[in-house]
């Protein structure tokens, strides 16, 4: 009879923990731009990383596709989460994409206009005006892949999920820490070395003074990090008019050229989640410069993976 009795206590008391078990799970929604085969692969090497920590994960890739969400969703909504964390692999927060993304994600009024503009704009790469500029008969960018951009849907998904969108990549400290592993990767006397990290960079000129100001402080925590003599952020501003790419690589070129005469070495270090063509930019901005390039982007990084986790973990 006590043996029973201690058998029904125990049960007693281990049922907090087995009710603890059985809530509802918090659900990830991983958000990227993705593109290439080697890209869509990485992101898919994080998704493993976020299902191995136990949590129920989808991806949707695209330019904020609302179809492409919704099926993610869709499949996220069968484990019955408590609130899914849509979590934007993406460089910057201060983005047209990334407002796109809270749009459609049903967390923003109203949709980006300039996000909008700028995919009208991308759909129409194949024009003559575009390629007299180095773009493909077909409509890409003989550097960077343009064929996601010809997505107009600019709707919100429908969903009784309880939704919360991340803030992206910005200038949380692992990133100093990928870029600096990419820099050392090159490096060989820091001390008298500028790095250079460039990155994509938004569509419009209102949103590039946010964007570089999360950019430059990954850069300065570059700087402290490896103990280089300088780093300093750039973008290329991709996405945008020819006269604005134009002057972008100009403005890259330029500081690099006034580094060296002064005796300084150059290093260049890719500030994107993936190498996604733009790299083509920027060594045809540099022609005929002598530098040192990172050939690896953020991904593949465990710390890409392990940044993903800290962003799910502030939203439980």
């Amino acid at each position: 009879m006590l043996r029973r009795l201690s058998l029904v206590a125990l049960l007693a008391s281990a049922a907090p923990a087995v009710w603890a078990q059985a809530k509802a799970p918090i659900a990830v929604l991983l958000l990227a731009h993705g593109g290439s085969a080697k890209w869509d692969a990485q992101i898919t090497q994080v998704k493993k990383a976020v299902e191995k920590a136990g949590y129920p994960v989808e991806i949707a890739l695209g330019m904020a596709d609302p179809a492409n969400i919704e099926k993610a969703l869709a499949k996220l909504s069968a484990k019955r989460p408590s609130k899914v964390v849509c979590v934007p692999i993406l460089i910057s927060s201060n983005s047209e994409l990334y407002e796109q993304f809270a749009y459609v994600l049903g967390l923003r009024e109203q949709p980006s206009a300039d996000f909008l503009e700028g995919m009208r704009q991308a759909a129409k790469l194949g024009q003559g005006e575009e390629r007299s500029a180095g773009f493909g008969k077909k409509g890409r960018d003989k550097g960077h892949d343009h064929r996601h951009h010809t997505s107009l849907d600019a709707r919100q998904v429908k969903t009784k999920l309880d939704l919360k969108l991340a803030s992206a990549l910005d200038d949380h400290p692992y990133v100093a820490q990928i870029l600096l592993a990419r820099a050392r990767a090159v490096s060989k006397n820091p001390a008298k070395e500028i790095v250079a990290i460039v990155s994509h960079g938004p569509y419009t000129d209102a949103m590039e003074g946010p964007w570089m100001e999360t950019a430059d402080k990954a850069a300065r925590q570059l700087a402290q990090l490896g103990g280089f003599a300088e780093a300093k952020a750039f973008n290329m501003r991709d996405d945008a008019p020819i006269p604005v790419r134009q002057a972008k690589a100009k403005e890259l070129r330029a500081y690099c050229q006034q580094r060296s005469k002064e005796g300084k070495q150059i290093i260049i270090v890719p500030h994107l989640v993936s190498m996604n063509g733009i790299e083509k930019h920027i060594t045809k901005a540099l022609d005929g410069l002598f530098y040192k390039i990172s050939r690896e982007a953020l991904l593949p990084h465990p710390l890409v993976e392990q940044w993903v986790l800290a962003q799910i973990k502030s939203h439980e």
